[in-house]
């Protein structure tokens, strides 16, 4: 993936930031188990960044945790689509610019999958600046092709678990999942050291 293939893949967002957030559902007890140890990990009244917030189904689901989360997103209509729900949402784009913080943990699920492994290392970087000590980052990764899609996807569960280590960000648990689309995934908790 290059870059121009992750502004395409913004612009079709952008376009279909409605049919994508009908295709979400709610928070199954599998995908919520992630959430909640990040939760965990973070504590009552905690900061969460999200960059890739889409239309909030995760940020919601931490909200009602107890966790506080700063929702982003590089698209203005999902950003839109979260104000018009009253949440705060700001336009962020995680390729080029600063995420701020520190925070005691960052969210991005399914979202890497559109930035080139080149791109992918100083994304970390950014993310493990963005923690406090300790810190957690909750993230997915694809774990296979996709027929006819423009995405990044990681074969091997310990290359990406090495870009996290290599950012200063341990492993602290990671779990193989396929999703209903049969479309499968790498998820990891790394938290800051």
């Amino acid at each position: 993936m290059t870059l121009a293939a992750n502004l395409k893949a913004l612009e079709w967002y952008e376009n279909e930031a409605d049919y994508y957030a009908s295709l979400c559902g709610g928070i199954s007890s599998a995908a919520g188990r992630p959430l909640r140890q990040l939760a965990k990990i973070v504590g009552d009244g905690g900061t969460v960044f999200e960059f890739g917030s889409g239309p909030g189904i995760e940020a919601d689901y931490l909200e009602s945790l107890g966790v506080d989360v700063l929702r982003t997103d590089a698209t203005a209509a999902f950003v839109e689509m979260q104000r018009a729900r009253g949440k705060d949402a700001e336009q962020l784009n995680v390729i080029t610019d600063d995420l701020g913080g520190p925070y005691e943990g960052v969210l991005s699920l399914c979202v890497l999958l559109h930035i080139s492994k080149e791109l992918t290392d100083s994304v970390l970087a950014k993310v493990a600046g963005a923690l406090a000590p300790g810190g957690a980052y909750l993230v997915s990764v694809r774990a296979n092709a996709s027929r006819g899609r423009d995405i990044v996807w990681w074969k091997r569960e310990e290359d990406f678990a090495e870009r996290l280590e290599r950012a200063g960000l341990r492993v602290k648990w990671s779990e193989h999942s396929v999703d209903v689309d049969d479309d499968a995934w790498w998820t990891f908790i790394a938290v800051k050291v």
